[in-house]
């Protein structure tokens, strides 16, 4: 494998390159004013090369420009213990939000917003931090969540950055966390595009076990609500065992048109987790 950097620095742009040369396969990294490429290709890899980092986000290598100490430096430097902390909680927390997204990810692909991953994690990260029973380089996700305050950050949880959860909705949702059956009336109130004829829910009950990293889900029939049908009422199913962990509920909302298609505009994709 070769390895080529060159720059060609002109004079309102530079463009820096990183070229590998792999048998017949040819990989490039391209930097237009940024820090960040995509890396294509038959052969992919991961991890710390020179000055490059490559790592896997939402299904594609990406590459960018290495900083800071190395691994190894941060392993035994003890200059670094508490950078070694926040990587190892990082880590635990980056883990429990793949989980959590495991057990509604078919909704998660319907919605499309690549940037849920960062968001939830961030959140998750606050709820790591209420933890109140472990030591340092030792909080997590589960501890965070027995503080009722870590339990309202993740409640409410948009997974669409570029859209609104209806109040109306995330409050049902709330409750039915706490009742185990989603109620909800239709209302002037709720908030719809102009041309929405009917609401659709399509539910979905987790049993979260972040210590045992298990998540049990089921998903409940879809709901409709409209001036047709002015209500609704949707009870959890029996089969979602009832084991150690904690419920949520992961919500999508499907604004429908007249003529049974759904409102296709990002803003009314809605996905939640109470």
């Amino acid at each position: 494998m070769v390895l080529r950097i060159g720059w060609l620095i002109g004079r309102k742009f530079e463009f820096d390159w990183v070229e590998f040369k792999i048998f017949s396969g040819e990989y490039r990294y391209s930097n237009l004013g940024k820090n960040m490429g995509k890396l294509t290709g038959i052969i992919k890899f991961i991890g710390r090369f020179g000055l490059l980092s490559v790592y896997e986000m939402n299904g594609k290598h990406v590459v960018r420009q290495a900083y800071g100490p190395d691994g190894e430096t941060i392993d035994k430097n003890p200059n670094y213990q508490g950078l070694r902390e926040r990587n190892l909680e990082f880590g635990e927390v980056s883990k429990a939000g793949k989980l959590l997204r495991s057990g509604f990810l078919h909704l998660l692909q319907k919605l499309g917003d690549t940037t849920v991953h960062g968001r939830l994690t961030k959140v998750l990260n606050l709820v790591k931090n209420l933890d109140q029973k472990s030591e340092k380089g030792k909080r997590n996700v589960q501890n965070g969540l027995d503080n009722e305050a870590g339990r309202k950050l993740v409640s409410g949880f948009n997974c669409n950055g570029n859209g609104m959860f209806d109040p109306l909705i995330l409050e049902a949702g709330r409750k039915a966390v706490v009742s185990k059956k989603i109620a909800l009336a239709w209302s002037e109130q709720l908030i719809c595009p102009k041309d929405c004829k009917e609401i659709q829910l399509e539910l979905v009950w987790m049993k979260v076990d972040f210590d045992g990293m298990q998540n049990h889900s089921i998903a409940s029939e879809m709901g409709e609500l409209g001036p047709q049908k002015a209500s609704l009422e949707i009870e959890m199913p029996e089969a979602l065992p009832n084991e150690k962990g904690f419920l949520f509920l992961a919500i999508a909302v499907w604004y429908m048109r007249a003529n049974g298609f759904a409102v296709g505009e990002e803003k009314w994709r809605i996905l939640g987790v109470v």
